[in-house]
C-alpha cells in the first residue's frame, strides 16, 4: 500500500496586505507545482495577525499547537485534544495506479467500534451517478481501504472490510450523493469514539464550532499533513448561510481539497460532540479566498449537519455491532 506523499515547500509565502491571501508554491515528489492559498487570522481592523517573528498566523493549525489558542468554549484542553486525536484518522482507499485513490478523514464515534466517513470516499461511482440524487447505496467499494492513525493516537492501523455486512449507507437529507455518509464497522474497538450531538438543534447562522481534519496544511506551512503518524489539524469556523435545506451546512471553514470527511464539533453539556461531517469544498481556484457568497467562485466548505434521523441510524448501527 502506497502511503500518501508529503508535499514540500519550495517558496515562501508572499507578504500580506490587509485582507490579502498568500499564495505559496509547492512541489511534490514528482516535481509538479501546486499552489496553496492560506487564510490569515485578522485583527479588529481587518489586518492579518502575525506572531513575534512576523509570521502570518494561519486559521488552520496542528491540533496540539492550535487547540489551546482557539476562542471561547472552542478552546481545547489536553483531554479534549487527546480525545480528538484518538478518534480522528486518515482513510486512504483505492489505488493511484488504477486512478481511484482517495485520501480523506474518518472519525470514530460512540463506543469506538465504527467510523463515519463520506460515502464517495469508499466507492467508485458510475459516471451516470455523479451529481445525481440517491437514497440507496450506489457504486462499487474501493479496494483496498485503510484506516491509519495519527501521531499520539490510540488508533490501530487497520485494513477496512468494505462489504454490505460491515458498511451502511446514510443518505443525505438533501438527497445528494455527494452528501451521503458511510458508517463502517471495525473488526475490533481500539479507543472510545466521539459522542453524537443528539440535541436536534440546528446551528444558527454565526454560531461558531470546531472543524477537525486529518488532511490539512500544517502550522508551519511547509507541508500538507498527508502522512500517517502526524496529528489532526483544527480551526474555528462559523455557519454563514441558512440555505433552509435540512442538514445542509455552509461555512467559512478553510479546508484543503483533500479534507473531505472532516468533522464539525460543538460543546454539548461541556463535552465535544459530532455535529456535522464535511462532504464538499469550494472550487480549487477559490481555495483560501475570503468567504463571500456573492463572489464567483465562492470560497466555502459544505457539510451535512446531523439530523435526528441520521443520529438514530448511527446509534442503531453502533448498537447492532455491540451485540
Amino acid at each position: 500500500m502506497r502511503i500518501p506523499r508529503v508535499v514540500l515547500l519550495v517558496a515562501a509565502a508572499a507578504v500580506l496586505s490587509a485582507g490579502a491571501v498568500a499564495r505559496t508554491a509547492f512541489r511534490d515528489v514528482d516535481s509538479r507545482v501546486q499552489l496553496a492559498n492560506l487564510i490569515p487570522e485578522l485583527d479588529e481592523n481587518g489586518k492579518p495577525l502575525v506572531d513575534g517573528a512576523g509570521n502570518m498566523i494561519e486559521r488552520r493549525g496542528a491540533l496540539f499547537t492550535k487547540g489551546p489558542q482557539l476562542p471561547g468554549d472552542l478552546k481545547l484542553s489536553p483531554q479534549d485534544m487527546q480525545q480528538i486525536n484518538d478518534a480522528v484518522g486518515f482513510m486512504d482507499c483505492g489505488s493511484e495506479v488504477v486512478g481511484n485513490y482517495t485520501l480523506t478523514t474518518a472519525t470514530l464515534y460512540g463506543n469506538g467500534g465504527q467510523l463515519v466517513a463520506q460515502w464517495r470516499a469508499i466507492v467508485d461511482l458510475p459516471a451516470s451517478a455523479r451529481g445525481a440524487k440517491g437514497d440507496r447505496p450506489v457504486g462499487a467499494f474501493k479496494k483496498a481501504c485503510w484506516l491509519r492513525p495519527q501521531g499520539k493516537s490510540k488508533l490501530i492501523e487497520e485494513e477496512l472490510r468494505l462489504d454490505p455486512r460491515s458498511v451502511q449507507f446514510v443518505p443525505s437529507p438533501t438527497g445528494e450523493l455527494d452528501g451521503a455518509l458511510a458508517l463502517i464497522r471495525l473488526t475490533k474497538r481500539t479507543s472510545a469514539g466521539l459522542p453524537l450531538d443528539d440535541s436536534g438543534t440546528p446551528l444558527a447562522v454565526g454560531t461558531p464550532f470546531l472543524h477537525v481534519g486529518a488532511v490539512q496544511l500544517d502550522a508551519t506551512r511547509r507541508a500538507y499533513i498527508g502522512d500517517p503518524y502526524t496529528e489532526p489539524a483544527v480551526q474555528a469556523c462559523a455557519r454563514r448561510i441558512d440555505r433552509r435545506k435540512a442538514g445542509d451546512l455552509m461555512t467559512d471553514c478553510s479546508m484543503t481539497e483533500e479534507a473531505i470527511g472532516s468533522v464539525g464539533l460543538v460543546r454539548l453539556g461541556g463535552r465535544l460532540a459530532i455535529k456535522a461531517i464535511f462532504t464538499r469544498t469550494g472550487a480549487e481556484r477559490a481555495d483560501g479566498k475570503p468567504f463571500n457568497p456573492n463572489q464567483a467562485p465562492a470560497s466555502f466548505s459544505q457539510g451535512v449537519e446531523l439530523t435526528p434521523d441520521m443520529v438514530k441510524q448511527m446509534n442503531a448501527f453502533e448498537a447492532a455491532g455491540a451485540k
